[in-house]
């Protein structure tokens, strides 16, 4: 099994077959496009957290990182009550909302994740 830690999603494999589609490294690379587009609508107050439903009551992750570990693995790194924080989530477990929350540190620019997708990565590399 490979892992993948998203320091830098250039080791993202472009997966293209029907079959991948139960893989989580095609579950990840949806989940980076819906927080990119959701990142996109955010002012410079706000962040992206993810409101997760699953531990009894709701919890904040502000999230910093993401990755995944095929077959069926996703991995969620920032920080929850300002403690660092890591899920460790099942793919068919996966259910979150994606939410603004208020910049931790409001003097500094607001935070953006900045996914790099490995078949963005290959396209600057060739230009």
């Amino acid at each position: 099994m490979e892992f993948h830690p998203l320091k830098s999603m250039r080791e993202l494999p472009v997966i293209r077959s029907r079959e991948s589609y139960q893989y989580a490294s095609q579950k990840f690379e949806s989940i980076v496009n819906e927080i990119r587009e959701f990142e996109n609508g955010l002012d410079d107050d706000h962040e992206v957290g993810l409101q997760l439903a699953s531990f009894g009551s709701s919890l904040t992750m502000i999230v910093t990182d993401i990755g995944y570990q095929d077959p069926d693995l996703m991995y969620f790194w920032g920080t929850v009550n300002g403690r660092p924080a890591e899920l460790i989530q099942h793919m068919n477990q996966l259910n979150f909302l994606i939410i603004a929350v208020d910049k931790e540190e409001p003097e500094q620019p607001a935070r953006r994740i900045g996914f790099v997708l490995a078949e963005e990565a290959r396209e600057k590399a060739e230009k």
